[in-house]
């Protein structure tokens, strides 16, 4: 009889479908597809896979030519298998001089050793077997096998059934007897026999044995114990397992469960159950890691040290096996990645939509950022992260790959694409919360709570919340934090609540305020410890640094998206309008342009702190960055000899106590921002706008009168009258102060009544027959500059 088979090397869609005319034939040319590889001892379950991909592999035919091996798809075999998974060797000798007696192959597995013998079966069936009769036939044909070598049945576990003889066994992996199941073809050097002896008549093959039944009567049958160990478990270790059980013992109710004496230990006996294998190193380890994480309840003892002694000296296997923490996770909430590795195996057929729906299922909680957004993020047990398209297609080829299954560029963004369109979209985080790396402190209610995916807060400060000291405050349990900020303040206590209050707009990212920080002063006076500090009470992963000029560029913006604090530290001196600056802080969407993607828009959520020797200088006039400045000006020199250069170090240590103290001085968080905008309007601000800007400088000459009937505008041409005309004045200044960009009349015009307005002065004017007349007229101190006696008809003076 012909025998047709399925032959393959690797995953291919499509198997190659063979004919031989005979079984001996079959037998012969399964032989002849011999590969070499090298499987050795203490090879690791990656490593040996990876070899045995080398194979071919052969299997029962499917109806026609170019159909995939799926159950619906087989065809009528004229062929049987069997696989003896394991045996002890005087087992297998046994069982040879009945193999010879019928018409079989007969090769060793490259796992096969003298001491562990497993081997494959080929037998020749006398009639085609249909695909629904072979898992009946399959295990007939294995229990008249036995039988006939005097083996008895002991009792199945899964797919593993074993069959005893004396004191040695056979165990036959039933697996193979599934209608599509497929066989390795023997490796180079195989021990392997072509035997010639009757046809296997599958229709005369006795009913499969079934194990005894106790003689012993009993009125409840036991139900099975999921956690119980057997000879199977170990066929189910696979290099996703320690992966796999530190998901399940981290998640947080099993957590719990280390800081339990009885749990911790009885968890212990179940990683245990992976001693003697290749995997006992990594779960002694992965049993100390766990047990440390109960270390805060055990402050006396060093938990390391407790949980190596106790899995060296004290666990051992017993009837609990490692799939009981699987079970027991499962439970209380976890989800199984092995689930969707199951899943996975179809990739290669399923359509885009679906790879989607299974890329998702990955991530678990993943959303996109707004309905018109291109930006995915996920959960990661704190906060929504951020996750690029790269990091989404390296993925999914990820899954492509690790199933066997070839891919395109075209179906891994495909898939992308389809799940982006199916996911929900995030919700907006409450500008009350703040984010810390072991929950969110809830500014409305003033408590600390766990962390809450709906929370939808996209980063937090990286510092872990603990409870206040009795009686805390910054000046006894933050002594280096509290000598900074008095020394940069100048002890001026008003100044030092400004400055904690900018702390604090950076704490709680408080971006809505559209206000920016401006750190300005000479070098040692604490500009750096502040942009420091800032840094630390944003997380150092959600900051980031670049200049002014780079928030002009769409290209440099890239670096800034998804961040909650900008520093723009050191900046030399600035000229210009401010765009990017003006448009980040006011909410405004922006270009975003990154390399090797599409340019997009998106708002930039973080607060913005600039540090300079020199103040910034701003040719906008119109208001937009005069609402949003809030400069500090740091003047309090230190001493060379007595700076600290580990001051901040130190101060890092006192975070927790700075942050609860900023907290609680900050219930209210709008007195922070009110304290803000004082800052912003303060004179020592105000002063460093005169010294940086000509304009402001020349405005703070004047002062407001009750009525219009101060100075005239003016124009530029003789004769020149300071003391009557505003723009005479101001060429005036200008020269007088080696300014040498002056403003034409018009725009001073223009730019004058915003300037004032930043100064507290509400320009006026009322119409005369000499032309407009203001309500401002000069201050005494601008005699110091102003020149009364001159010739009004010599232009020099102001050249």
């Amino acid at each position: 009889m012909a025998v047709q088979f399925l032959l393959a090397r690797g995953n291919p869609q499509n198997p190659a479908l063979g004919t031989k005319s005979s079984f001996l034939a079959f037998s012969e040319f399964i032989l002849s597809k011999r590969v070499e590889i090298a499987i050795l001892p203490g090879m690791n379950n990656k490593a040996r896979n990876e070899e045995k991909k080398k194979l071919y592999w052969f299997a029962p035919p499917t109806k026609k030519k170019g159909m995939r091996r799926r159950v619906d798809n087989m065809a009528a075999c004229a062929f049987g298998c069997a696989d003896i998974d394991e045996s002890t060797p005087n087992a297998a000798a046994a069982l040879m001089p009945v193999l010879a007696q019928y018409s079989m192959l007969m090769y060793h597995t490259a796992s096969s050793t003298k001491e562990n013998p497993r081997i494959r079966l080929v037998y020749e069936s006398s009639r085609l077997v249909e695909p629904d009769e072979r898992r009946a036939i399959s295990t007939a044909f294995e229990s008249a096998l036995m039988q006939e070598a005097g083996f008895t049945f002991d009792g199945i576990k899964g797919e593993k059934a074993r069959w005893v003889k004396e004191n040695d066994y056979l165990v036959f992996d039933r697996s193979v007897y599934g209608a599509q199941s497929y066989l390795y073809c023997p490796h180079e050097g195989a021990e392997s026999n072509i035997y010639q002896g009757e046809v296997i008549d599958v229709d005369l093959l006795p009913l499969p044995v079934a194990k005894p039944q106790s003689d012993k009567s009993t009125s409840q049958k036991k139900a099975p114990v999921p956690d119980e160990a057997d000879f199977a478990d170990f066929e189910l270790i696979d290099a996703h397992l320690i992966a796999d059980l530190r998901s399940a013992l981290w998640h947080p109710e099993m957590l719990k469960q280390a800081y339990d004496n009885k749990t911790w230990a009885d968890n212990g006996y179940r990683l245990a159950s992976l001693k003697d294998t290749e995997q006992e190193d990594e779960a002694r380890q992965l049993f100390i890691d766990w047990s440390v994480t109960a270390q805060d309840a055990y402050p006396e003892e060093d938990l390391h040290a407790v949980a190596a002694h106790k899995w060296d000296n004290y666990l051992h296997a017993n009837s609990s096996s490692y799939r009981g923490i699987f079970s027991e996770a499962q439970k209380l909430g976890w989800t199984n990645p092995g689930a969707l590795r199951l899943k996975a195996q179809s990739i290669g057929e399923m359509a885009p939509s679906t790879r989607g729906e299974l890329l998702a299922e990955h991530y678990g909680l993943i959303r996109m950022k707004s309905e018109d957004s291109v930006f995915a993020y996920y959960y990661n047990g704190q906060v929504w992260e951020y996750v690029p398209d790269a990091a989404l297609e390296r993925q999914m080829a990820k899954m492509f790959t690790e199933n066997n299954a070839t891919f395109s560029p075209r179906a891994v963004s495909g898939a992308v694409g389809a799940m982006k369109l199916q996911i929900p979209i995030m919700g907006e985080a409450s500008r009350y919360l703040v984010g810390f790396a072991n929950g969110v402190y809830d500014l409305e209610n003033q408590a600390f709570r766990a962390h809450n995916p709906e929370d939808w807060l996209t980063n937090h400060n990286g510092v872990t919340f603990t409870d206040p000291l009795p009686g805390e405050n910054l000046k006894d349990h933050a002594p280096n934090f509290y000598k900074w900020l008095t020394q940069s303040a100048g002890d001026n206590a008003s100044y030092m609540e400004r400055i904690k209050a900018g702390l604090f707009s950076v704490l709680a990212n408080c971006y809505s305020w559209q206000l920016f920080l401006e750190i300005t002063g000479l070098g040692g006076s604490g500009k750096s410890v502040f942009t420091g500090i800032a840094t630390l009470l944003a997380g150092s992963h959600n900051t980031a640094s670049g200049s002014v000029k780079d928030l002009d560029t769409p290209r440099e913006r890239d670096s800034f998206v998804g961040k909650s604090l900008i520093i723009l530290p050191d900046q030399t001196r600035y000229v210009g309008d401010g765009a990017g600056l003006k448009a980040i802080t006011g909410g405004d969407p922006v270009k975003i342009d990154p390399k090797h993607i599409r340019p997009y828009e998106t708002v930039i959520q973080a607060v913005i702190v600039a540090t300079n020797n020199e103040p910034m200088h701003f040719t906008e006039r119109q208001g937009g960055i005069a609402r949003r400045r809030v400069i500090f000006p740091f003047n309090n020199q230190v001493k060379a000899g007595e700076q600290d250069p580990k001051l901040l170090e130190k101060i890092k240590v006192e975070l927790p106590v700075i942050v609860r103290c900023l907290l609680v001085g900050f219930a209210k968080p709008e007195r922070a921002k009110q304290l803000l905008i004082e800052q912003r309007q303060s004179p020592e601000a105000l002063l460093v706008k005169n010294a940086s800007d000509p304009l402001y400088g020349f405005c703070s000459y004047l002062k407001a009168l009750i009525n219009a009937t101060g100075m005239y505008m003016g124009i530029n041409k003789p004769p020149f009258y300071p003391d009557k005309y505003l723009y005479h004045a101001y060429i005036l200044y200008m020269e007088a102060h080696g300014h040498k960009n002056i403003l034409n009349v018009t725009r001073f015009g223009a730019q004058l009544p915003e300037i004032l307005k930043d100064v507290g002065i509400s320009l006026q004017k009322v119409k005369t027959r000499l032309g407009y007349r203001y309500n401002v007229m000069l201050t005494d101190e601008a005699n110091e500059w102003v020149i009364f006696e001159f010739n009004k008809e010599d232009l020099s003076v102001f050249s």
